[in-house]
C-alpha cells in the first residue's frame, strides 16, 4: 500500500515522524494531522539540522516575504544536504513549502538516516538503509554479549521473533517481574 493510500498507514507513519520530531524539540506542537504544515515554513527543518549535525545553518532573510522566506529556509536545508554528499534532487524547496506531505517525509527520512542513524563524520555513500540496519543488529550484539546475532544475516529473520526486543527492555526497563517468560492461555503477555 503506498503513502497516502490508507488513512491509518499514512497516520501511523507521520505519527513516527512526529514523535521524532519531538525527541529533538520536545516544544514542538507537532501532530501527524500537522506534520508538513509545521515543516513548510523551514523553520524545523533547519533547527532539525543543527541539533542532528552541531552545523548551524544561516538564513539571510529579513528582507524577504513569508513565502520567499520559507522557501530560502527549505532551499537553505537542501543546499546543507547536497554540500555533504547527499542527493535530494527528487525534492524540491517548493514542494515542502506548499506542504507535500510525501516530499515533507522523504526530508525527514534522509535527516534521519543521515545524521541520526549514522553520523554526519560518514562518509556519505556508508549512510545507507542496510549499513545501518548492521550497525542495528551490531549494538544489539554488544549489548546483549550472550546472545548469538549473525550481523550479516537478513535483518528481519534476526528480529521477527521478538526476543531481542524483550531481552532490551528487560535489560533497560527492568521490571519487579519477569514478564518476557509470563504466559497467559499459552499467549506472550505484551508490555
Amino acid at each position: 500500500m503506498a503513502l497516502g493510500e490508507g488513512k491509518c498507514t499514512s497516520e501511523g507513519i507521520t505519527k513516527v515522524y512526529a514523535e521524532w520530531i519531538k525527541s529533538y524539540i520536545p516544544a514542538c506542537d507537532v501532530t501527524p494531522a500537522t506534520t508538513q504544515d509545521c515543516l513548510r515554513d523551514g523553520q524545523i527543518l533547519c533547527k532539525l539540522i543543527e541539533l542532528t549535525t552541531g552545523s548551524p545553518l544561516v538564513c539571510n532573510d529579513q528582507e524577504l516575504n513569508s513565502t520567499e522566506a520559507s522557501n530560502l529556509k527549505v532551499q537553505t536545508v537542501l543546499d546543507f544536504l547536497e554540500i555533504n554528499g547527499i542527493d535530494t534532487k527528487n525534492i524540491s524547496a517548493d514542494d515542502i513549502a506548499e506542504g507535500s506531505l510525501k516530499e515533507t517525509l522523504d526530508l525527514l527520512w534522509i535527516i534521519i538516516l543521515h545524521f541520526d542513524v549514522h553520523t554526519k563524520n560518514r562518509a556519505a555513500y556508508q549512510r545507507s538503509v542496510s549499513m545501518g540496519k548492521r550497525f542495528l543488529l551490531e549494538w544489539i550484539s554488544r549489548e546483549l554479549p550472550d546472545t548469538s546475532i549473525d550481523t550479516k544475516g537478513f535483518f528481519m529473520d534476526t528480529l521477527q521473533s521478538g526476543s531481542f526486543l524483550a531481552k532490551l527492555i528487560a535489560k533497560y526497563c527492568p521490571l519487579e517481574e519477569d514478564v518476557t517468560s509470563k504466559e497467559e492461555g499459552g499467549d506472550i503477555l505484551c508490555i
